[in-house]
């Protein structure tokens, strides 16, 4: 057998929290990174970031994701594109924005409700669609999932505009029909 004379650093992208470890350390799992030498522990990605699994600076190369890993957080976390956020820490997908809502940032924490003469039908979406001309979107209702929430103007009113959440007045002399 031969002669131990030193014990090897954990290399970027791994650790080790094991005392008389005999093997190799421990790739960072998905969410996390680690960009120094004989670590105990990796980094969580930050919120708005989701990060693939296994991480490791053994060939600077994520396969996974197609990415250079380089030596930092930014190369290894990725951003949430528009349409999805991500509210955690450490963790490896990004959340895509419900019904009646939207995203139109990256690296986002949370979705914004669609606002009053605007719904959204699809998920993951980074805008929301406007209430068309003529038809106007209850106050009262913001965060619509549907088209419904659009309503055609009233006998006696009319809307030159889309994204509207009230309908005009015919003046004098002029009328509509509903």
């Amino acid at each position: 057998a031969s002669a131990r004379t030193t014990c090897l650093l954990c290399k970027k992208g791994r650790f080790s929290v094991a005392v008389q470890r005999s093997t190799h350390c421990d790739n960072c799992p998905g969410g996390k990174y680690q960009t120094n030498q004989a670590q105990t522990k990796c980094t969580h990605c930050m919120v708005g970031f989701y990060g693939k699994a296994p991480f490791t600076f053994a060939t600077g190369y994520n396969r996974i994701h197609g990415r250079s890993s380089g030596n930092s957080a930014i190369s290894h976390c990725i951003q949430c594109p528009t349409g999805k956020f991500q509210h955690r820490t450490a963790t490896t997908f990004c959340h895509l924005c419900q019904k009646g809502k939207f995203n139109n940032k990256v690296q986002q924490t949370s979705c914004t409700n669609c606002p009053h003469g605007k719904y959204q039908v699809y998920t993951g979406k980074a805008v929301c669609t406007s209430c068309l001309k003529g038809k106007f979107g209850k106050r009262n209702e913001h965060g619509s999932a549907t088209e419904r929430h659009c309503t055609a103007c009233p006998a006696g009113k009319w809307q030159w505009a889309s994204a509207r959440t009230t309908c005009l007045l015919c003046k004098k002399g002029r009328f509509s029909v509903a």
